[in-house]
Parts: structure tokens; sequence; C-alpha cells
């Protein structure tokens, strides 16, 4: 759907959400045995257009191959075998311990759909982080309208075949197009909200759905650090970091944004991180051009540009460029980058970079470490490279984040078991697993009584016996 006025933006919107209204009763019938076999359908289809799918993610920013079989399609495929082992145990209803006060009355918690949902996809991970919400929206029982992005169209008009052979308008739905009708979409009263992408969007997200008092999820970003102290094994290190940074050119909500080293091994750790990267993507016996062949490029001219003016911005500053630095604007690529020795006032230490450029810098006491992490706000994961478990304490409990990793990092998106999510600036809400199919769900209360509740037993008219019993009350219960 690609709109060519606002008034054809409402015209195919509102029929779109209307229909899904009108369903939505009839859609939270279908139990989990249902469910599963609409789950079942999406990873048969997944499995089965796997190669068109990595054409769709190369035509739109040249994904690798491996980066798209790993990154988004099998961590979609283990969302859905992880709900679909756990799904029939979720939706039924959750047990509540009995209170003395309520002995004869049994409580329930009872996880019922929102409604019609809104998902909004960003464009890093354009198959993954659209599919991945929608298999917990699905899994609650909700009708979907799923906006993909516009910065991957290839994928998005292939998500859009998926739902539609799979699955009626009735049920889920695919809309596409720019923001203006992302814009449109946020007009309409959804049940919920699930909007993932930058913090200044997300903030006009919260404002949109606000007037229609729609519950919102937001996964945003932030600059995640990653500390590495003395005691850190460096190989073991840089090889994580250099994974971790570096694939999808950078363009990971979750990846280090920027390396904290303790001085006394940063000399050490800087060597490390240069024969690592020159390992990883060998740098040094292919030109620049070779090693673009492995690494996907940045999204669109807009991105281009501004990780160009954030490098050359340091680098007038005084920065060192210890490795890569090369830019391609004809196919929108830069060679994996590590700067150090970078000033204060650089642009590259208090924007978010979201790409291939790692800026290291040293700290000499964990006070100072700390700092310099409160000054980038909540991230959505700080990632400690220390053995020394009251340094790990420490960080854990003067940082705050949407996850902690000791001695790993990015893993903790993949972990179904793990709710994934911000804090503060880096979002809210949560998602993956349970804490997805909850995040999409409405957690009713259920109380069943009888004729013998003693509750009964301080009903009006108060009586002096009755005075006593809510003495009692006050003073044992």
């Amino acid at each position: 759907m690609m709109p060519g006025s606002n008034q054809k933006t409402r015209s195919e919107i509102k029929p779109v959400f209307e229909l899904q209204k009108q369903s939505v009763l009839n859609l939270r019938q279908y139990g989990a045995a249902d469910r599963i076999k609409k789950l079942k359908a999406i990873r048969r289809w997944i499995r089965k257009h796997r190669p068109e799918i990595r054409e769709a993610l190369f035509n739109d920013f040249r994904k690798p191959a491996d980066e798209a079989d790993l990154w988004e399609m099998y961590v979609v495929i283990k969302e859905i075998n992880y709900t679909i082992r756990h799904l029939r145990r979720w939706v039924k209803p959750a047990r509540v311990r009995r209170e003395l006060l309520f002995l004869n009355i049994r409580s329930r918690i009872r996880y019922e759909p929102k409604g019609v949902v809104l998902i909004i996809a960003p464009w890093n991970f354009p198959f993954m982080l659209a599919l991945g919400p929608f298999i917990s929206a699905l899994a609650a029982g909700n009708g979907i309208v799923l906006k993909p992005s516009e910065l991957a169209p290839h994928t998005s008009h292939l998500i859009r075949r998926l739902v539609t052979e799979l699955f009626t308008p009735e049920e889920y739905a695919v809309v596409e197009g720019d923001k203006q009708v992302a814009i449109e979409l946020l007009k309409y009263p959804f049940d919920h909200i699930y909007f993932t992408g930058g913090t200044e969007i997300g903030k006009k997200v919260m404002q949109a759905a606000a007037k229609n008092l729609s519950s919102v999820t937001l996964e945003l970003g932030g600059k995640c650090p990653a500390i590495v102290d003395q005691s850190a094994n460096i190989k073991d290190t840089v090889a994580k970091i250099v994974w971790g940074k570096f694939s999808n050119a950078g363009q990971t909500c979750v990846a280090p944004d920027y390396v904290l080293v303790h001085q006394d091994i940063a000399d050490t750790f800087l060597s490390e991180l240069v024969i690592g990267i020159e390992k990883s993507f060998r740098c040094r016996d292919r030109t620049p051009s070779q090693v673009f062949e492995g690494m996907a490029s940045i999204v669109d001219e807009n991105h281009f540009l501004r990780l160009q003016e954030l490098y050359n911005d340091a680098v007038k500053k005084g920065a060192e460029v210890l490795t890569g630095g090369y830019f391609d604007a004809g196919k929108r690529c830069l060679t994996p980058t590590v700067i150090s020795n970078i000033p204060s006032e650089a642009r590259i230490l208090s924007e978010e970079v979201f790409g291939p450029i790692l800026p290291v810098v040293s700290f000499s006491s964990t006070e100072e470490a700390l700092k310099i992490i409160h000054m980038h706000g909540y991230p959505l994961g700080v990632y400690v490279f220390s053995n020394i478990k009251d340094f790990q304490n420490e960080m854990m409990q003067k940082t705050v984040s949407g996850g902690v990793c000791f001695n790993e990092l990015v893993l903790q998106f993949v972990h179904s078991g793990l709710p994934f999510g911000g804090a503060g600036a880096s979002g809210f809400g949560r998602a993956h697993g349970f804490a997805g199919f909850k995040e999409f769900s409405n957690q009713r209360s259920l109380m069943a009584g009888n004729r013998f509740n003693p509750v009964k037993l301080i009903y009006p008219p108060l009586t002096p016996l009755k005075r006593k019993i809510i003495d009692l009350v006050f003073r044992y219960f």
C-alpha cells in the first residue's frame, strides 16, 4: 500500500481496521490448538521460501545469506518452536494461592487477547523484528495489523505475501507504506501498539496512543556499553565484541555502542581488537570492496551520511583511527572501524552510532566508568567482561538497563526464556516467550465464591461482635 495522498491512506486503512474490529470477538474464541496450527503454517512458509527471504534481504541492503539465516529466519523459527511448546500451558487460567480471609473463594488469572493490535516494525532486522511480535500477538489470540518498514521494501512485500497467503484479512493484515501510513494508522483506537525504532519516534507513538488510551510497548535503542576490566580474557572478549558489534554492519540495537576498557590493559586490548577485525574480515589480504562482500550495507543514504558525519567529526577533533575508516558512498558501505583517544566533545560519544564504527574509551576506576555510562541514560544492555564477582555485581547494581550480560553480549536477545526490553529511554514492555505472550494479553482476574464467604461476618449492620472481628483482622492478619 503506497498511498499518493492522506485521503487515499485513510480510505485504505479504515476498512482494514473495521474488519478486524468486527471479527476480533470471533477470533478470540480460537484456543491453543488453532493458534499452534497457524504458527506451524508460518514455520513451514519460512522454510519453504528461505531462498526468497534471503534474496529480499539482500536486495534491501545486501544482507549476507548467513546473517539472513541466523538473525532473521532462525530467530523467528526458534521463537515459534518455543511458543508451540509452551502455549497450551500459557493459555490455561493460572492459579492464585488462597488467602486466609478468602479460604472458600477460588481465584485465577485468565490471559485473554487485548483485541486488535498494531505492530510497527523497523528496518534493521525487517523480517525478524516484524514476525517476532507478530508471533506473540497471534499466540495471545489477537487480531493484528502489521506495518513493515518502508526502508526494506522487498522484505515488506514478502511479509505481506506470507500473511495474505496463510490468513484471511479478518484475522491479520499487512499495511505497507511510508511514514504517512504509520501516522494514519496511529489515529485508530488499537487495543495495543507495539513499536520498534528510535527514541524520538517512540515519543510520537506514545503521544498518538494516549489520544485513544491504547497500551504501548516501545522497543527503542540507546548506547549499550561493553566494560572490560583487567581480569577479562582479552581474546575471548575481542572475538565476542567483533561478532556482536559488526554483524548487520553494526545496525543492531543491542550491539555494543562503545567499549570502556581499563587503562592497564587498553593497549593490549586495542591491538587484539584490530587483529580480531582483520582476521574476521580478512582486511589485510582483501580490498575494501571485497570486505564489503561479507557485510550488509547501510540501509539508506541518510543513515550513511550520518555515520560519515560522526566519523569526520571525531577525526577532526583529534580521534585516532586504528583500523577501517574506508567509506563507499555508491555501495553505502564502510569497513569495520575502531577509533580511540576520542575527545569528550566528539558527537560519537553522545549520539547512538548504529553502524560499524566502534569508539573505545579507557577508564582508570570503577567510578569513572560508571560516570560515563550514566551520562548516556539507560541502555538496552550492559555488557561486563570481567572475572571479578565484586566488579560484576557493582556494575549490575549501579547501572540500569533492559538486560545485563557477564562475559557475553547480544545473546540475551535470542533466549526465548528471557524477557527482552529496555528501561527508561531505551523502551518499556517486554518481548519474547511468555513475556511477549503476556504483553499482548489482558490479565483478567477471576474469583468464584459461595454462600460460605467468611467476609460476610463483617457485613453491616455492625455489632459489637463484628467490631471485635475487625479488630482481630487488623491485629493478626
